[in-house]
């Protein structure tokens, strides 16, 4: 009977006395243990036990580096969603401390009922703004909504009005996406400003910035990248990357 390579698979607790202390819950080091052996029971041959720990030594530290912790943000964009958007400041970093715990959010504690939410802040921030009344959302999405909602709503007649112009007739019809871009001529372009999946950020250097963009078209099925340096000194001008 031939042998199965499966035998050259280690134990699961031989592994984890090879990998000693790791700083991560053991509950999650011995699921990573057992998922990793379990790959290789797909595989014609398996690695040796040293190799096998070696491996998981590797896995094992890529996963504790992706817990959130301090970083340097050497990037040039101050507000990075890469690295956690703005730094909070220390007075806001105190009000977290105070709201973690039990606190009067939805209570008058005056009356000892229950009242309404943000009162205080919500006046403060009126205040401070000059506004006859404010509201506080807990997204940028939702903030832009209200804002577009109260500031930038016509009336209704000038609306269908707009509308007609348009050549459409129904305001109530929901538009698929070949209503929004008809025809076979069809370009997208975006660019990066923060790293992502897709495109690079803006990279910011003494003379200048270089940008990372895309360009679709649908007619000649092209999707180009876009590698482009914007140098804003003069012809004397040295770029260093």
């Amino acid at each position: 009977m031939k042998p199965t390579p499966w035998r050259g698979i280690p134990a699961v607790e031989k592994v984890l006395q090879a990998l000693g202390e790791v700083d991560l819950p053991r509950a999650v080091v011995v699921r990573h243990v057992r998922s990793a052996l379990a790959a290789f029971r797909g595989q014609e041959t398996i690695p040796s036990h040293p190799q096998i720990v070696g491996q998981l030594r590797a896995s094992l530290a890529r996963l504790r580096h992706s817990r959130l912790q301090p970083v340097i943000n050497a990037t040039g964009v101050l507000i990075h969603t890469n690295l956690g958007r703005a730094p909070l400041a220390a007075s806001a970093v105190s009000a977290l401390t105070a709201a973690a715990g039990y606190c009067n959010l939805e209570m008058d504690l005056a009356t000892g009922e229950r009242g309404p939410r943000g009162v205080y802040l919500e006046q403060s921030l009126a205040l401070l703004c000059g506004a006859e009344s404010a509201t506080v959302v807990n997204n940028c999405a939702a903030a832009l909504i209200l804002i577009l909602r109260c500031f930038a709503r016509p009336p209704r007649d000038e609306v269908l009005t707009r509308l007609e112009e348009m050549g459409i007739s129904d305001p109530d019809k929901i538009y698929q996406t070949d209503d929004l871009a008809p025809g076979k001529k069809i370009i997208f372009a975006a660019t990066g400003v923060t790293d992502g999946a897709l495109l690079k950020g803006v990279r910011l250097f003494g003379a200048g910035k270089r940008t990372h963009s895309l360009v679709m078209t649908t007619e000649a099925r092209h999707i180009r990248f876009i590698d482009t340096v914007h140098v804003e000194g003069g012809p004397d001008t040295v770029i260093r990357f």
